[in-house]
């Protein structure tokens, strides 16, 4: 199975292909040929409008689960996860766990089930501790993981190459922890 979770940074509506068509052009390149089965993308700006006009970003027949990126606050986010069609009858249930920030769909894949994350966390410190909170509440209990996203912070400075350096610490890090745990336990 291949996984591919992207930050696009904003997808665009249709009025801008100009500066987003590239985007979703460069997101077809690298899934024609390649044997991609899911896709997270997170960050994709589209409010639920958008996503509901939006259609298929992806070439062939995908399974598209959008969850909207403009919050009653105007704060902008999205996250999204595609299956290719080989896995339709594999999906036991979707869920969006956080709306624009984490959404979870469940395959059975064999004789296990197999929960399939995309996160996208807030920016502020303080925001990800309440984030790492409600995610944990909010967490189907399950055995098998695939995790992937934008986090938004690392646990080692070595994790991180450019950007600016977010590294948790104090709650944050006792949070984050509590979801780790919950995730190997």
């Amino acid at each position: 199975m291949r996984i591919i979770s992207w930050n696009v940074q904003g997808l665009g509506g249709p009025q801008y292909k100009r500066l987003r068509g590239r985007l979703r052009l460069e997101l077809q390149k690298v899934l024609i040929g390649n044997c991609i089965d899911i896709l997270f993308l997170q960050e994709h700006h589209l409010c639920k409008r958008r996503t509901d006009n939006y259609g298929s970003i992806l070439p062939g027949y995908w399974l598209t689960y959008w969850s909207p990126g403009v919050g009653n606050n105007g704060s902008q986010a999205g996250v999204c996860i595609a299956f290719a069609e080989k896995w339709k009858t594999n999906i036991i249930r979707y869920e969006e766990l956080v709306p624009g920030k984490a959404q979870c769909i469940i395959l059975d894949i064999g004789k296990e089930n197999v929960a399939f994350l995309n996160i996208y966390a807030p920016n502020s410190a303080s925001q990800r501790i309440l984030f790492w909170k409600q995610l944990l509440r909010t967490l189907p209990s399950l055995d098998n993981w695939c995790v992937g996203g934008d986090f938004n912070m690392v646990e080692d400075p070595c994790d991180r190459v450019g950007g600016r350096l977010t590294i948790i610490h104090g709650q944050e890090l006792a949070e984050w922890e509590n979801l780790i745990f919950k995730w190997t336990y």
